[in-house]
């Protein structure tokens, strides 16, 4: 029997979720820091425009990543 076996690219994601606790607190669970950070800020970006003042950056069960993935995150 012959297989035919064929790459491809897994995408690969660093968050898991992100919404609003209150009106004013929002809640983004982080599950790792890849080489680009566009999840995060799109994430960011939708809660301030939800009226966020205040963000929960929930780091359990991180698995690591990139340092300055991490950095930039700061």
């Amino acid at each position: 029997m012959n297989l035919l076996l064929q790459r491809d690219v897994i995408p690969t994601y660093s968050l898991d979720i992100a919404y609003m606790l209150t009106k004013n607190i929002g809640y983004i669970i982080l599950v790792n820091f890849l080489n680009h950070n566009d999840e995060f800020v799109s994430a960011l970006q939708k809660l301030e425009i939800k009226g966020m003042t205040k963000l929960v950056l929930d780091l359990r069960n991180n698995g690591g990543g990139y340092l300055q993935a991490a950095i930039d995150i700061g």
